[in-house]
């Protein structure tokens, strides 16, 4: 689970996934509440890295 750095919504949806490596991945998701788009960069032990691509 995501939490939106925007708003403080939480965000269930795995998002779209852009790219897997062997120890994780990088996906896109989208806050249902505020609309920003977020680029979320996850690591195999469950670390992630959640940056903002709105404009």
């Amino acid at each position: 689970m995501i939490v939106c750095p925007e708003c403080g919504e939480l965000i269930e949806n795995d998002g779209s996934e852009l790219e897997i490596w062997a120890f994780g991945g990088t996906y896109e998701v989208t806050c249902s509440l505020c609309d920003t788009v977020l680029k979320v960069m996850e690591d195999g032990d469950g670390g992630q890295l959640i940056n903002s691509i709105n404009p």
